[in-house]
């Protein structure tokens, strides 16, 4: 995993901050320019948490703004990755490049994240220090474990007893070496050691001569630089070992057409299904409706009922003539019936929509996967095509060389 960059929203000091990263990144500036929020800010887009165990997450926010976010590129193998973490909602993980657009990876909790992420949180919060006095924070409020961590790493109980331990070792060194200096003699040029040093001097240049003359020699020589010849080979062979394993990737993976034919037949299912959310939705809004109709329906009964048992009308206490309600009764049962049917057809309905709901997201999921299949085949593709043409290239270094062994050996195979 390689980080590529760090796009900050209302995090901390920062309004809005794009930064880049490089294999040496190195932040500097006075006190409360931002160092310490970039540090939180890269640990909570990985972690999804406050490096800091008293905050939470919500601490990040620029004050008197409502939320805030970070979004991290990173590139893992041959992928390049956008990861946004807002401080009130979950992460958001896409794949791709910036000038072909990004392609949502689905992520359902943030666990889901560690197969990006292979570093645990704990270890990665070791490596966020920078100042002796956060590393001491860091044993005296955290949790034990990350303190015991820390502690066998350092082969120490304690690290402030490293730290003694280390200033008395480099006080004993500058004594030690204050006692030689005070009692090594006064160096003096010795006309012997002279002599004996021109001498080497001179027996070293005849060895340079001969070795030179050696080498002049092999040059002139017909046959092939053996050292040339074994580094080609190893390169040789190292290209065809990544050929191989090149194309053992591709096979795993179905073949362009079928998953052309894959991704067409599931786009036409999307599409087919694209209006069945709102279709789902007018049915429950007609099921509320026929549902109301059928309480109001049932509530109107009741009152029909206890009036047919009175027959005396509650309001001006006057015979209803029997069969009068009787047929109210008979034509309000009727429409309650249809009611009740149309609502039951209405829930069937809905029910079967749901589950079209549920296939179309399983189809959207099928596709991304299948178009990432694509990406990936694609990528094998190229990088196949260009180490075997390296192959090719190493081959024809090494056909003079194999050429001249007995005149037997011929050059390594071309590769497609």
């Amino acid at each position: 995993m390689e980080l590529e960059a760090i796009h900050l929203e209302h995090i901390g000091c920062f309004t809005e901050k794009h930064i880049d990263f490089s294999n040496l990144t190195v932040v500097y500036g006075e006190n409360r320019a931002g160092k310490s929020t970039l540090i939180y800010a890269i640990f909570f887009a990985l972690f999804g948490r406050h490096l800091n165990t008293r905050l939470s997450v919500r601490d990040l926010r620029r004050k008197g703004k409502p939320n805030g976010a970070a979004t991290l590129f990173f590139r893992q193998e041959e992928t390049r990755y956008r990861l946004r973490q807002p401080t009130d909602g979950l992460p958001k993980l896409a794949a791709g490049q910036p000038d072909e657009g990004w392609q949502p990876v689905p992520v359902s909790i943030p666990g889901d994240l560690r197969r990006f992420i292979p570093t645990p949180p704990e270890t990665a919060a070791l490596s966020t220090f920078f100042r002796e006095g956060e590393l001491i924070y860091f044993l005296q409020d955290v949790p034990r474990y990350n303190q015991t961590l820390l502690q066998n790493m350092a082969g120490l109980d304690d690290v402030l007893v490293l730290r003694s331990r280390f200033k008395k070792a480099k006080s004993r060194a500058r004594e030690y070496l204050r006692g030689v200096q005070a009692s090594a003699p006064k160096q003096t040029t010795d006309p012997l050691n002279v002599e004996l040093t021109r001498r080497q001097l001179q027996a070293a240049e005849q060895d340079m001569q001969s070795i030179e003359a050696e080498y002049q020699s092999l040059l002139r020589a017909d046959g092939p630089d053996l050292t040339v010849y074994q580094l080609l080979q190893k390169q040789h062979d190292e290209r065809q070992k990544r050929l191989e394993s090149l194309r053992t990737r591709a096979a795993d993976i179905p073949s362009p057409e079928s998953l052309e034919q894959e991704r067409k037949s599931l786009e036409q299912q999307i599409r087919a299904g694209k209006d069945i959310g709102k279709r789902s939705e007018d049915l429950r809004q007609e099921y509320g409706r026929w549902t109301q109709t059928a309480q109001a329906l049932r509530q109107r009964l009741e009152r029909l009922s206890r009036l047919e048992a009175s027959r005396n009308c509650p309001l001006c206490e006057q015979p209803v003539p029997p069969e009068r309600v009787s047929g109210l009764i008979a034509e309000l049962t009727a429409e309650l019936q249809t009611a009740v049917k149309t609502s039951e057809q209405l829930k069937a309905q809905i029910h079967a929509a749901g589950q079209q709901e549920k296939a179309a997201e399983e189809h959207r999921l099928a596709l991304e996967q299948v178009r990432q299949q694509q990406r990936t085949l694609h990528d094998l593709r190229q990088r196949t095509v260009a180490v075997a043409r390296q192959i090719d290239e190493l081959a024809k270094e090494l056909q003079p060389y194999t050429a001249r062994q007995d005149g037997v050996q011929e050059a390594p195979t071309r590769y497609q």
